[in-house]
């Protein structure tokens, strides 16, 4: 894989949490008008999952379809540790991108109100 893909793919791989965090509360606030305990909690669930997800996904595409053996070598020799303590740090994760987050769903909420939606 060329290089310019393979770091292109990685980023997208690595910010696909923050994307489907805000797509999930967005879908929340549409869908489930009067659950706004059951949003946020889903929100939550839905972003610690696909952050699961992309930080072993992100391992292990980047040792897979490395442009170079010698990053690929590099990957595979680190030791893993993201790998491990994703589930645990994840939650520290999930707060600040809930930060990021909060501001652009509430310029979309505004912009277009529930009520106009069918």
């Amino acid at each position: 894989m060329n290089e310019p893909y393979y770091s292109i793919i990685c980023n997208l791989i690595r910010l696909s949490p923050v994307v489907f965090m805000g797509i999930t509360w967005l879908i929340g606030y549409y869908l489930f008008t009067n659950h706004n305990k059951f949003r946020f909690f889903l929100t939550l669930a839905v972003r610690y999952i696909i952050g699961l997800f992309s930080v072993w996904g992100d391992w292990d595409f980047a040792a897979q379809f490395s442009p170079t053996e010698k990053i690929a070598a590099e990957i595979v020799t680190k030791d893993g540790a993201p790998m491990v303590a994703a589930p645990f740090i994840m939650p520290i994760y999930v707060g600040i991108y809930f930060l990021i987050m909060s501001p652009v769903t509430w310029v979309v909420i505004k912009v277009c109100p529930r009520n106009n939606v069918r």
